[in-house]
């Protein structure tokens, strides 16, 4: 038993001596973590600007926001996505669905972060972008001091010869 136990303290000493050779290493964050900030990305301009249809959804969207206008806001969000996420995944629960669309990473330093819709104090607008058949939408979310990057889409769908457009949040 005693000669086992000395042939693993001699190999653990091996091979933790073999790792030091001379230089720490230094703990390294995987390739998908987006870097700390030390201040504020700056906002991307929109490409290709906001249609009229678009930036009156956002228009909207922002009054429903500012004003805790939360039944506004829930009318805003796209049906399909009302049914996947607050119906079956959330069990009908309304504020906790309107409160984990306000996630997303920290505009100064490294992290994410929710927020509850009703303690937001501020919402800019970062930029608009159109992916394929979707906007990509992005603002800036500050809430009790604390500033994070929200991203979502914008879903465009055809209904009785009618452009109409829903707020996506995150899926899962």
């Amino acid at each position: 038993m005693r000669s086992i136990i000395s042939v693993l303290v001699l190999v653990l000493s091996i091979s933790c001596s073999s790792s030091k050779s001379g230089s720490s290493t230094e703990p390294t964050l995987p390739k998908n973590t987006p870097p700390a900030r030390t201040e504020p990305v700056k906002a991307v301009a929109s490409n290709p600007p906001a249609t009229p249809d678009i930036e009156g959804f956002l228009k909207a969207f922002e009054t429903a926001v500012a004003g805790k206008d939360f039944n506004g806001l829930f009318k805003l969000v796209d049906p399909a996505y009302k049914k996947e996420q607050h119906k079956r995944m959330l069990k009908g629960n309304t504020e906790q669905f309107l409160d984990e669309l306000f996630c997303g990473n920290l505009a100064v330093g490294k992290g994410f972060k929710c927020v509850k819709v009703g303690t937001v104090t501020a919402l800019k607008r970062r930029h608009v972008k159109k992916v394929k058949d979707i906007y990509e939408v992005e603002y800036e979310v500050t809430a009790g001091g604390t500033t994070i990057i929200c991203t979502w889409t914008l879903r465009v769908r055809q209904e009785e010869g009618k452009q109409l457009l829903g707020l996506v949040g995150a899926v899962g």
